[in-house]
């Protein structure tokens, strides 16, 4: 009796087996086992290793049925087992915590190093990440929250749908209640790592409900000026992902508001180092709702700051590829100049910017009005 080969089988495998072994992320298995019976293949003349070496070079994933699918399943189950102990036992299950740090440690392990196909198969129902919100939610321990948060955020980082998923949930006030009463500076790795998880959901594609929106207006804004001042930069980030999700109709209650209820020039000088690196349009719409307030730029950045960050901007505009990231800054550059904020430079750099569309030219307009008084 025999069993007929399988040459599919056989590679996924051989896969499976090095990626249980070295603990190699799944791709470099994949090209490891391909490299070994291309090497092997070269001494051993056989039909089924070319089958094999065929299969690797073109390989496809089993997302539902591969070693890594397997290990999610089973620390799923295990998750949720922890997850429900604590819905039951409430605070009592303290214990429960270290536990499902492991776990979680492990899984997202995994994640990072298996296909997106696997990712995307696992976290489908949503049935691990709710448990672990719930969790986090009900926690007390801030080194359990620390872990629980990095967790729903590798999970954010990994999975699109996810952060979709949590702006629905209670988690984001949640954290919010957690930092009211943060440092103002040196801040611990709990208080950043539940910053970054407010990064991470508000990257999500559906904006979060509006009570939400308001709650992390009236509640965390003001307190990340305060940061921002103190020279924490990854304020500014949060900042602009708040910014991101406003309202019409609510400005009273957005980011920009909660600046003018506490300016102070310190701030305009981090946003200008802010502004060095990492462009994108998000932040560009955050400078732009700043810089509609003429007084309010006045008091919040020195003299010297204005033209250091509109040269960084005519930087960015000539030597960024994102064609949103352009147009943002057009954007930004028409509110400017309207309140003349502007020098030659900014005029040179918008006639020289490859967006041809009427954006640039009323860029232009805004800037040469002849009721417009510029900075230079």
């Amino acid at each position: 009796y025999t069993t007929p080969f399988n040459a599919k089988c056989m590679a996924a495998n051989i896969v499976d087996c090095l990626r249980g072994t070295t603990d190699a992320p799944l791709s470099d298995c994949v090209l490891g086992a391909s490299e070994t019976c291309r090497l092997l293949n070269q001494h051993v003349k056989s039909e089924e290793l070319n089958e094999v070496l065929n299969i690797l070079v073109r390989f496809e994933i089993d997302e539902a049925n591969c070693a890594d699918a397997k290990e999610l399943a089973r620390l799923t189950t295990c998750i949720i087992r922890l997850c429900s102990a604590k819905e039951e036992l409430g605070h009592t299950a303290f214990d429960y915590g270290t536990d499902l740090n492991d776990h979680i440690h492990s899984y997202c392990d995994i994640v990072k190093k298996t296909h997106p196909k696997v990712v995307q198969n696992a976290l489908k129902d949503f049935e691990v990440v709710r448990g672990i919100c719930d969790f986090f939610i009900k926690e007390q321990s801030k080194f359990v929250v620390e872990v629980l948060a990095d967790g729903i955020r590798t999970l954010c980082q990994y999975s699109d749908s996810i952060p979709s998923f949590l702006v629905e949930t209670p988690l984001l006030m949640n954290v919010v209640s957690r930092l009211e009463n943060c440092p103002l500076e040196n801040l611990s790795s709990y208080h950043t790592s539940l910053f970054t998880l407010i990064r991470a959901v508000l990257a999500s594609e559906n904006p979060p409900p509006i009570d939400v929106i308001q709650y992390l207006n009236k509640n965390l804004s003001p307190r990340l000026w305060l940061l921002t001042s103190n020279g924490y930069m990854d304020a500014i980030s949060t900042l602009v992902m708040i910014h991101r999700w406003r309202i019409d109709g609510i400005g009273e209650e957005g980011v920009v508001q909660a600046l003018k209820q506490g300016p102070n020039a310190n701030i305009g000088s981090r946003l200008t180092e802010s502004y060095i690196r990492d462009p994108s349009p998000y932040k560009f719409e955050l400078l732009d709702g700043i810089f509609e307030d003429k007084d309010l730029v006045e008091t919040i950045f020195y003299s010297n700051d204005i033209p250091v960050l509109l040269h960084i901007c005519c930087d960015h505009l000539l030597n960024e590829e994102d064609v949103d990231l352009k147009k943002s800054i057009l954007r930004f550059f028409i509110t400017a100049g309207r309140n003349g904020f502007f020098d030659d430079q900014t005029i040179l750099a918008i006639n020289r910017c490859d967006v041809g569309d009427s954006l640039k030219e009323e860029a232009w307009k805004a800037l040469i009005h002849k009721d417009t008084k510029h900075i230079a």
